[in-house]
């Protein structure tokens, strides 16, 4: 773009704690670093139904009124596509492949852009795919062009003496993360995003009536995260709890219920208590979390066997769910057409051969630091940008 400055304006939702919020604040301190002395400013917005209030000052401080006078060299859009409009000499969005929106806004905002950045190769295959067919019989797609960033370990690898799990008695627990809706129903299917009722009924059904040392630990959030939230999600779980039909006893279930810093999400993921994750999202075009969480600890993972996870976690270590007759893990077990069978393999595998997953997945990290790191995210971005 020759030796002027170069004007950047990016229209992002920069105080939301949601994935595009996340991901906007990822990349405007990227672009920053790239290129210190470009002019960068954010047109901020707010996204229904999700939490807002995420403060970080480099970010507050390049926040700017909208105005029609403004025409930037570069405008990059981060949000669903049927938002997308032009606005300065190159046009990008940034997306991922969820549709909330009909077909042909998302393809129509899609092809406003001049190229579209995202985050899995999955993204790119289900967006590649999309088309729909006019009343003239002509079929429409996405001819914009699409840039691969793929996602990689952000939380930095200091401890700052959090220690949330003293109060929990059980030596040996599995981590769940993510949102549970004020709608979503107890069991998988819904509007349930993340499963999370789905994993707390397997969960109960699998260690029923044991006497072993295994607890679920739940860090999860519904809108906002206050004592209402809190307790409607304690009234979910206890609901989860009677419906189950035995008369005998029950693992424990613990509830997070926090907006958590990097250095607290560090000493969480690395608390001794804390065995394995499980991350069974009904749609997976991220695995912030999921990376966030394997690179800090080493420790292994549940999760599906498709979109950006598959792309992304199947490594040595980690056992997936996939609901198609095939062996789930190393351990030889088949099933057949079964997520709740699944699921509950996967459970007693990762607790009665932990130490050798736990073995394959620290292995398998060392081996991929190279693949994930902030290195060839900064070198792909710059490419993007030239």
């Amino acid at each position: 773009m020759g030796n002027k400055i170069t004007r950047v304006i990016i229209e992002a939702p920069v105080e939301s704690y949601s994935f595009f919020g996340s991901k906007s604040r990822q990349l405007i301190k990227a672009i920053k670093k790239i290129h210190p002395d470009w002019i960068v400013s954010i047109y901020n917005y707010f996204e229904d139904n999700t939490r807002a209030g995420f403060i970080d000052n480099d970010i507050e401080n390049l926040i700017i009124t909208r105005s029609e006078e403004h025409h930037p060299d570069v405008w990059i859009q981060v949000g669903h596509p049927s938002i997308f409009y032009r606005k300065g000499v190159k046009n990008i969005g940034v997306t991922t492949s969820y549709i909330y929106y009909p077909v042909d806004l998302f393809i129509g905002g899609c092809n406003n852009m001049d190229v579209i950045w995202t985050f899995s190769q999955y993204s790119i295959d289900t967006m590649s795919m999309l088309h729909y067919e006019t009343n003239d019989g002509s079929v429409v797609r996405i001819n914009t062009s699409f840039v691969l960033l793929p996602e990689y370990p952000l939380l930095n690898k200091e401890q700052d003496g959090h220690d949330l799990l003293k109060d929990i008695d059980t030596d040996w627990n599995f981590l769940v993360e993510g949102y549970w809706e004020a709608t979503d129903g107890q069991d998988f299917g819904g509007n349930n995003k993340d499963n999370i009722g789905f994993i707390i009924r397997t969960f109960l059904s699998t260690f029923v009536d044991t006497d072993l040392n295994i607890g679920l630990i739940l860090n999860v959030h519904g809108d906002i995260s206050s004592i209402l939230d809190k307790t409607r999600l304690s009234e979910k779980i206890n609901n989860i709890r009677t419906s189950i039909p035995y008369d005998i006893s029950l693992p424990k279930i613990y509830l997070i219920n926090a907006d958590l810093s990097d250095d607290a999400l560090y000493d969480l993921y690395n608390n001794d208590k804390i065995k394995a994750l499980i991350s069974i999202p009904q749609r997976s075009d991220s695995v912030q979390n999921e990376l966030n969480f394997a690179f800090t600890s080493g420790k292994p993972i549940i999760y599906t066997n498709f979109a950006a996870q598959r792309d992304s976690l199947s490594y040595k270590g980690n056992l997936f769910i996939g609901g198609n007759t095939k062996q789930i893990n190393t351990f030889g077990v088949t099933v057949i057409d079964s997520f709740t069978s699944d699921l509950k393999l996967c459970m007693y595998d990762m607790y009665y051969h932990y130490q050798a997953l736990l073995n394959k997945s620290k292995s398998s990290i060392n081996n991929l630091t190279n693949k994930f790191n902030e290195e060839n995210y900064l070198k792909l971005l710059d490419n993007a940008l030239n």
